[in-house]
């Protein structure tokens, strides 16, 4: 199987990408987070992952090993395909996903198109105990809600920032000062950017 692959990317659409690597152009589903981090005619590295059907051949690719284990982690939950995966890791960040799943906050899982109440319930049956409680810890570190967590990410990624350095500034500021709200989130995890 192909693990790893690097490459130009010669073409974008919604959801996937033409990756050009040694004159093969590859087809590759990606997320929306993953779709954010690079632009056309740029060299990457994506981790993939093949998914063989009967009656077809796919891949999907991720920015990070872990966006690729997580992905790995959902599909491996019953109706959870690689379309209904990927909507989830489009909707939400790792760690916003990684807390919901810990919390049991099967609302949060069912605003994801393609997920009702039954999936949401199933992914937080079936996964809880395979999470670390460290790895859901970015929202209760930051003291903030989901949607202003959200918006501090999205305002930094808005800015040119790649969604892992926004959330890498986004815990190095919530270990300084909890409790804040997303305005007040925002100049500080720029400072912490720009010394970066």
């Amino acid at each position: 199987m192909i693990g790893r692959l690097t490459g130009t990317v010669v073409e974008k659409e919604k959801d996937t990408i033409v990756l050009m690597c040694n004159g093969v152009g590859f087809e590759i589903a990606v997320s929306e987070f993953t779709m954010r981090e690079f632009s056309l005619e740029q060299d990457i590295q994506l981790y993939t992952k093949m998914i063989v059907r009967e009656d077809s051949l796919s891949m999907v690719g991720f920015y990070t090993r872990e966006e690729k284990e997580l992905f790995e982690l959902l599909t491996s939950v019953s109706k959870v395909g690689t379309k209904v995966g990927l909507s989830i890791l489009s909707s939400y960040d790792i760690h916003t996903v990684k807390g919901a799943i810990l919390r049991g906050d099967a609302v949060l899982l069912s605003k994801v198109p393609g997920i009702g109440k039954k999936t949401a319930e199933r992914l937080i049956l079936e996964l809880k105990d395979k999470i670390s409680p460290l790895e859901g810890s970015l929202e209760e570190g930051v003291k903030m809600n989901v949607d202003e967590t959200d918006d501090v990410l999205l305002a930094l990624t808005a800015l040119g920032f790649s969604r892992t350095e926004a959330l890498n500034a986004i815990r190095a500021v919530a270990l300084k000062y909890p409790n804040l709200t997303a305005q007040e989130m925002i100049p500080k995890a720029l400072a912490v950017l720009s010394k970066a």
